[in-house]
């Protein structure tokens, strides 16, 4: 009989540890990544760190309300993943909302977002024009920075020497994916100004300018060069 009490005993507490360990509050996760917006530059692939849950119950998943271009999310460890054909913009531009949601059917949504910022290092090869200059082979570089512009225009004879070098100096802008950008020569400002306008074009596999440079970019061809200069990227 006393055996009976306390296995009915030991049955009882059993029951109330564990009634006390599975009365956990359920309700939307608590979710927190070390900064809401991130910063990245252009044709750089990147991630967020993990976030920090408190699932309020069951352990649950992660996903993505809207999708966004070359965004991935882990749906296990809530790290953010882009790629190189992120959009460029503003963290507004680019924004996500996050979604943490239990096991319990609670959820909670976080509005976040990356900034992708244009710049880089563009060279290549170009035909001057209608202009009469020294060389027979033409390059150029034009490194958009974030607040300016600078580069240099090369020209080379047949046997690859270099004959002239014209560094340049100027500004530029950005509208979607077109590129505005106005220079002089450095050393001398009695130069006429040139002028920039190309388009951003990019994928997973390449990214370059392609457009015209010159003193007039909208006349037969005599007074601009066309080109296509790719990023430099490191290796």
């Amino acid at each position: 009989m006393k055996n009976n009490i306390e296995i009915i005993g030991l049955l009882v507490c059993m029951i109330c540890s564990c009634s006390k360990s599975d009365d956990v509050p359920i309700g939307p996760p608590e979710i927190s990544y070390d900064q809401t917006q991130y910063k990245t530059s252009f044709y750089k692939a990147g991630s967020s760190v993990a976030p920090t849950v408190d699932w309020k119950g069951d352990k649950g998943r992660f996903g993505l309300l809207n999708s966004r271009k070359g965004v991935s999310i882990n749906t296990e460890t809530g790290i953010i993943n882009w790629d190189k054909t992120l959009p460029l913009g503003s963290a507004r531009a680019n924004q996500l909302d996050v979604l943490a949601y239990n096991n319990a059917g609670e959820d909670t949504v976080l509005e976040m977002g990356i900034e992708n910022k244009f710049e880089g290092l563009f060279k290549g090869s170009y035909e001057p024009g209608g202009f009469i200059v020294l060389g027979s082979k033409f390059f150029a570089e034009f490194n958009f920075m974030s607040n300016k512009l600078e580069g240099v225009l090369i020209a080379e004879d047949d046997n690859g020497v270099v004959v002239d070098t014209s560094p340049i100096e100027g500004s530029w802008q950005r509208e979607g994916n077109i590129i505005t950008a106005e220079y002089t020569f450095v050393g001398a400002p009695e130069v006429n100004p040139r002028f920039i306008k190309a388009t951003i074009n990019y994928s997973k596999t390449e990214a370059y300018l392609e457009g015209r440079f010159g003193t007039n970019l909208e006349d037969n061809g005599f007074f601009y060069s066309e080109f296509k200069f790719h990023l430099n990227t490191p290796e």
